[in-house]
């Protein structure tokens, strides 16, 4: 049953990506961009970093600040997507 709302969630994160609605529809679910970026898949995350990586300031900011911290994996996919969200 988790496995299912993870699915679900991460398929309407990824559906809005492009929409610039991420941040409203984290915000409405009840969980943090942390616990969702913990159960997606490296193919859903690849999808984010499209939409993300059209905001060209942003998206270099943040994966320098998560550089910066040397954080690897799921952490730095976390941090990313929580700035992206901000």
């Amino acid at each position: 049953m988790q496995t299912i709302r993870v699915f679900v969630a991460a398929a309407v994160l990824t559906a809005f990506v492009g929409t610039g609605t991420v941040s409203q529809t984290m915000a409405q679910s009840g969980q943090s961009t942390t616990e969702k970026v913990k159960n997606i898949t490296k193919r859903e995350w690849n999808r984010m970093k499209v939409g993300w990586a059209k905001e060209k300031e942003k998206w270099t900011r943040c994966n320098r600040e998560a550089k910066d911290q040397r954080l690897t994996g799921r952490k730095n996919w976390s941090y990313v997507a929580s700035c992206m969200t901000s």
